[in-house]
C-alpha cells in the first residue's frame, strides 16, 4: 500500500512536470512566428537621398526609395522631389537593423536608412504627390 502511494506521487509529480514543459514549449513556439522579420513596417513610406553637387549625378538631384509591401520602388527625382523616373523595383527584407534590397545590404535606423553607401531620410511625403502627370501614365 506504501509503495502504491509512493508511485502515485511519482506519477502526480511526472505528469505535473509534463505539463508544465509542453506550456514552455508553446510559448516558446507561439514567440518564434516571424521571429527573424522586424516588427517596424516600411510599408508605405518614401526614404529621400539628396545628391551634392560633387556627386556629378546626371539624371535627376535625389533619389527616393518607395517601400510597399514586399517590393521597394527606387526614383530619380528632380530639384523640386518630383518624380524623374523609375530606376527600378526589388524586393526587400528587413531582419533586425539590416536591410536587404536585391542582393545589396544596408542599415536601417529610426529615421535614416544606409543603401549603396548612400544615406536617405524618412520623407513624410507620399509617392503620390512626388509623381507628375507624365509619371502617372
Amino acid at each position: 500500500m506504501v509503495e502504491l502511494k509512493k508511485i502515485q506521487t511519482m506519477m502526480g509529480k511526472i505528469r505535473k512536470y509534463l505539463y508544465l514543459l509542453f506550456l514552455s514549449v508553446l510559448c516558446v513556439m507561439s514567440s518564434c512566428d516571424k521571429n527573424e522579420e522586424d516588427s517596424r513596417s516600411l510599408t508605405g513610406t518614401v526614404w529621400i537621398h539628396q545628391f551634392a553637387s560633387e556627386d556629378n549625378v546626371i539624371d535627376g538631384s535625389a533619389a527616393a526609395l518607395y517601400f510597399g509591401e514586399e517590393t521597394v520602388e527606387y526614383y530619380a527625382l528632380d530639384d523640386n522631389l518630383k518624380v524623374l523616373r523609375l530606376i527600378e523595383n526589388l524586393p526587400y527584407r528587413v531582419v533586425g537593423q539590416k536591410l536587404t534590397i536585391g542582393i545589396r545590404e544596408g542599415v536601417l535606423g529610426d529615421n535614416y536608412l544606409t543603401f549603396k553607401n548612400e544615406r536617405y531620410y524618412r520623407s513624410n511625403k507620399k509617392i503620390t504627390d512626388m509623381l507628375t502627370p507624365q509619371n502617372c501614365k
